[in-house]
């Protein structure tokens, strides 16, 4: 049996030293510690099950840089959008699908996104005055899942 007073607690009087050391005891036997692994097990297994899955190695992280080709001056001030050969964000895509954006604008932020296709929901822009354009630094991306509305380049 396991005994709290085997082990150096100063802070705990005898009585609370008792109880414990009876609480543990009536705990043991009420249920074979057979059966209390096998509950640890199956919680810890479903715990791990419940968690999502590990990044494989075969799905590096990406590097891109985003640009706004268009003429924004009509509906952006200097500090809202860079020039159409200055990137406005660079963003990583990890290893799970994360995304971070970090904008490169005079206001500089930083923002973090479930997926791609999220980020570009909101920041990708298709329309014709923007001409967004994401260019790639590392290796091809499956982008069946991820239909961002942007013009897409890679760039090694």
């Amino acid at each position: 049996m396991t005994s709290l007073a085997d082990e150096a607690t100063p802070a705990l009087d005898e009585k609370a030293l008792a109880r414990a050391d009876h609480s543990i005891e009536r705990m043991e036997a009420s249920y074979p510690v057979a059966w209390l692994h096998s509950l640890c097990k199956r919680s810890i297994t479903a715990y791990l099950a419940a968690l999502p899955s590990v990044p494989s190695a075969t799905t590096p992280m990406r590097r891109f840089t985003m640009f706004r080709r268009g003429d924004l001056s009509a509906t952006h001030n200097e500090h809202q959008a860079n020039a159409p050969d200055v990137p406005q964000f660079e963003g990583v895509v990890f290893t799970d699908g994360t995304v971070a954006l970090r904008w490169l604008t005079a206001f500089r932020s930083t923002s973090v996104w479930a997926d791609l296709d999220t980020a570009m929901g909101v920041h990708g822009h298709p329309e014709e005055r923007y001409r967004s354009e994401i260019v790639w630094h590392d290796a091809a991306l499956d982008r069946a899942s991820a239909s961002a509305p942007t013009t897409e380049t890679e760039n090694g």
